[in-house]
């Protein structure tokens, strides 16, 4: 640091140099993104429907893991409406659903989740329903931390 007056009649004052300044923010943000991201991973996860009408993917966080579900993508038999609700059976109100596309001979449904729209914990089941046509490929990504941070999500 270098020491400089502001003024004849105040005292002298310690000043960071402007590499100094830097330097400490360079730092600065290494370590904000370090724990921002600490502890943060994706999972996925890819499964075959083998041709049912309601298929319960056996895919949850594990316990003590908690998840931010950011995809879920079918492949249908025929082209059809699919409906994917969060837990073990289809009783409750869907989290998602539509209708199939065309893509390369291949009926797909595919839907996108923005941050926190859904948040799964300690072994939530996904369940998958489809209107028309059957279950083939699936997969899911999410974004997985530990319970603690799920504030990170």
């Amino acid at each position: 640091m270098t020491v400089q007056r502001l003024h004849s009649a105040l005292a002298p004052v310690d000043i960071l140099t402007r590499l100094e300044m830097e330097e400490i923010q360079h730092k600065g943000l290494e370590n904000f993104f370090h724990q921002e991201y600490l502890g943060v991973s994706y999972k996925e996860y890819n499964d075959n429907g083998a041709g049912a009408t309601q298929f319960s993917l056996a895919v949850a966080p594990d316990s003590g893991y908690a998840w931010s579900l950011k995809m879920v993508s079918v492949v249908l038999s025929a082209a059809g409406n699919v409906a994917v609700f969060l837990g073990d059976n289809i009783n409750t109100a869907p989290i998602g659903g539509g209708a199939s596309v065309t893509m390369g001979g291949l009926n797909v449904f595919n839907t996108t989740f923005t941050s926190n729209v859904v948040v799964m914990s300690d072994q939530r089941a996904i369940t998958l329903l489809a209107a028309t046509g059957t279950i083939g490929a699936v997969k899911v990504i999410a974004k997985q931390v530990p319970a603690e941070m799920v504030g990170k999500l």
